[in-house]
């Protein structure tokens, strides 16, 4: 076998010497790269808690190096693993930053989709530099070594072996002394003290990134999908979980079935806070807050496919890809629950229909019957000229331009709207567009405050342009929130979050004039009293720091914060059992509405126990009067006495009192261990969150449903009206 360096012949000293220099040069430089991604992430000296299991891996990494057969592929392996290094460092910088968590497989899914909204804010041009310089300076190196080690020639047959069978032994020995230093890991009393579980499960991904390190943990990750993917396995766990948790029947409220039969419009609202619904600017939204059942105890922290995807599953596919899901898999979702009780089912949404795979899921996997997207709404602007994510299209003229698709009068209805003009980064306003002043710094100027030229010019360049008419109306801060909810009581100022506010509250503003619509057209046809609206948000408005600001929170990123800065609006007004009296706009075609509920139903009122975004199809389920075995959700009715746990998708496990950051549980600002006695009780829950999530992944990972009839087995009946 000959080398890329020449033909001649050379000891087998200098070659082991070179190969040596290579596959040893590459451990080096991943174990300084280690050390240098831990201050770039964390921004502290330190390492990661279980270094071993990430240098073991990195040894047997170089052990395959070593064993390369050219020195030219010695190398480009080695570079191409530290540029996977320097790559990673760059997502997980600030992914931790913006999100306390690292990458994932599961974020691989959608890179194209997070793509499109990605901002230079997620860019810190220090990081880049640092890992450009270290990556250059590492191939120099092994330029030099390849260039000035002298070692020409080739290896007879018998060598190659020898070292085959020495690189295998010495392989064996370090997975060995790996697997052996996995089970001395730290166990617990509950699974989730245990760091021998951590590894193996996975559980937490910030939690294992900290303690394992790049290639500990990625590694490990890598391991996990092979054995889902290949893994026959069985369903033990879950028939389980199953056979011993009780149907909501047995232990469900005075709500169960209060609304059996009626129509159901779910309105998931982009990156919306509480603040922005109020009485003065989104009357309509208000007062079905303030007259309906609100929860301003409502939490949630997920990326907005994965929200749309809880309200519909009840809990998460994990790193199996959307698209290898099979729609009779999932019999449980709302959409096929609802088709198959001959409900007409809808979902809507103003943007591209390939935006997060949309197209190829809510219809032929979710079991929408009908999915709208901008391709199928050609009087929305957006239809022929969008120009990139941030041009948002109008909600209300998406609700207004669709409404007799969101309803029906011949059969029942389910009509899922997935909202976009509050999506930020709210920079229209505080970008000098059509507004620039003089000086180096700027600010941008208040729409009310331009001259006609400015606000011509404004126009013309603005990227959301639905949002003008709001802009004129929008003069303060709004007085007159929902009772209970965390408010602004910031002062009006004509700086940078003033101006974007001014945006973020005009997208909520059209959001209202649409639901104001809608709400008329459902009056006009008389089917208004059995419908049934729930409002939730995806999660909070993390850009420009606006969660932060509309709850008036010091803008300081960390877990000090956790979990208020996740408070999210939810919210049900029915029309069984509520009255509805709106305010209005001074909107063209704006009405207010004045209804009165001539039947009982769902009593409106406030209910201040902590919920979560897991709660919201149990919940549906209970109020629409469908029997389910409670194991089969992840979250809890918030009629139940008891409360769920959270977690993201993207860092963290909390309730309204604790967070679990994958390494401790802050509560009061205070962090604690696992095993510490003040978070006990939360601990418990940690513990049996996760072995029910490891349950129910089965459901996605064998397609649990495909063939079995979910009525038969009695996991989710039908409602018998």
């Amino acid at each position: 076998m000959q080398n890329l360096f020449g033909k001649q012949s050379a000891s087998i000293g200098s070659i082991v010497r070179k190969k040596a220099a290579i596959a040893v040069s590459f451990v080096f430089l991943a174990i300084i790269l280690e050390y240098l991604t831990y201050f770039l992430i964390f921004w502290t000296v330190g390492f990661f808690q279980y270094p071993w299991i990430d240098f073991l891996t990195i040894f047997i990494i170089g052990v395959i190096i070593f064993f390369l057969p050219f020195y030219g592929l010695e190398i480009g392996v080695s570079m191409f693993f530290l540029l996977a290094q320097c790559i990673l460092c760059l997502i997980n910088k600030p992914m931790f930053y913006y999100s306390g968590t690292v990458g994932t497989l599961s974020y691989l899914q959608v890179l194209g989709e997070l793509g499109g909204v990605f901002t230079n804010d997620f860019i810190n041009p220090k990081v880049v530099l640092v890992l450009v310089v270290f990556w250059t300076g590492s191939l120099v190196w092994m330029c030099l070594i390849a260039r000035f080690l002298p070692a020409k020639g080739t290896l007879s047959q018998q060598t190659l072996l020898l070292l085959l069978g020495v690189c295998s032994t010495v392989g064996q020995a370090l997975y060995t002394a790996k697997t052996v230093l996995i089970s001395t890991l730290p166990t617990g009393e509950t699974v989730v003290e245990s760091v021998q579980w951590l590894y193996e499960r996975q559980y937490s991904d910030i939690g294992a990134y900290r303690a394992f390190g790049t290639y500990g943990f990625y590694m490990r990750h890598l391991e996990i999908a092979v054995e889902d993917k290949l893994s026959l396995g069985n369903t033990e766990e879950l028939d389980e979980l199953f056979a011993s948790s009780p149907m909501v029947s047995e232990k469900s409220s005075a709500s169960f079935g209060s609304l059996s039969g009626k129509n159901v419009v779910l309105v998931l609202m982009e990156s919306v806070e509480w603040s922005v619904i109020n009485a003065e600017y989104t009357p309509t939204l208000y007062a079905m807050a303030s007259q309906g059942l609100s929860f301003p105890n409502f939490y949630g922290r997920n990326k907005t496919n994965i929200s749309e995807e809880l309200t519909l599953l009840g809990s998460y596919h994990a790193s199996k890809a959307v698209s290898a899901l099979k729609s009779e898999a999932l019999p449980f979702s709302l959409p096929n629950t609802l088709k198959n009780a001959g409900y007409q089912t809808a979902y809507f949404h103003p943007s591209e229909g390939d935006f997060y795979g949309r197209d190829k899921i809510m219809t032929p996997i979710f079991g929408f019957e009908h999915s709208y997207f901008l391709e199928q709404m050609d009087f929305l602007p957006g239809h022929t000229s969008k120009k990139g994510f941030y041009q948002l299209d109008s909600d209300s003229a998406m609700i207004k331009g669709m409404l007799d698709q969101m309803s029906a009068t011949d059969r029942p209805f389910y009509t899922q709207i997935m909202t976009l003009t509050t999506h930020g980064d709210y920079t229209d306003l505080d970008s000098c567009k059509g507004a620039q002043r003089e000086g180096t710094s700027c600010i941008g100027k208040d729409y009310t405050d331009m001259t006609a030229e400015e606000r011509t010019e404004f126009e013309k360049n603005a990227l959301v342009k639905s949002l003008f008419p709001y802009y004129k109306i929008i003069t303060s801060y709004p007085k007159t929130f929902v009772e209970g909810t965390p408010t602004i009581s910031a002062a009006n100022d004509a700086g940078h979050k003033w101006l974007r506010y001014k945006q973020f509250q005009a997208g909520a503003s059209d959001l209202d004039v649409g639901i104001n619509a809608l709400v008329a057209d459902l009056q006009k046809k008389g089917t208004l009293e059995d419908t049934v609206f729930v409002f939730l948000a995806d999660h909070s408005s993390y850009f420009s720091k606006m969660n932060y600001y509309c709850k008036d929170l010091d803008s300081t990123i960390d877990l000090s914060n956790a979990p208020t800065i996740y408070n999210i609006p939810f919210f049900i007004w029915s029309g069984s059992g509520m009255n509805l009296q709106t305010g209005t706009l001074p909107i063209d075609g704006y009405q207010a509405i004045s209804f009165q509920s001539k039947e009982e139903g769902l009593s409106a009122g406030r209910i201040d126990k902590f919920t979560n975004t897991l709660d919201v199809l149990p919940t549906l389920y209970e109020l629409l009067g469908y029997d389910y075995n409670t194991g089969l959700f992840l979250g809890k009715s918030v009629f139940d006495e008891e409360e769920s746990v959270f977690r993201s998708a993207e860092a963290g496990v909390f309730d309204d009192e604790c967070y679990f950051d994958g390494t401790f549980v802050i509560k009061d600002g205070v962090s604690y261990s696992l095993s510490a006695p003040e978070v006990s009780s939360f601990v418990a829950k940690l513990d049996a969150y996760y072995q029910k999530a490891q349950a129910l992944k089965l459901i996605y990972y064998k397609n649990y449903f495909a063939d079995k009839d979910i009525e038969e087995e009695g996991i989710l009946l039908p409602n018998p009206s």
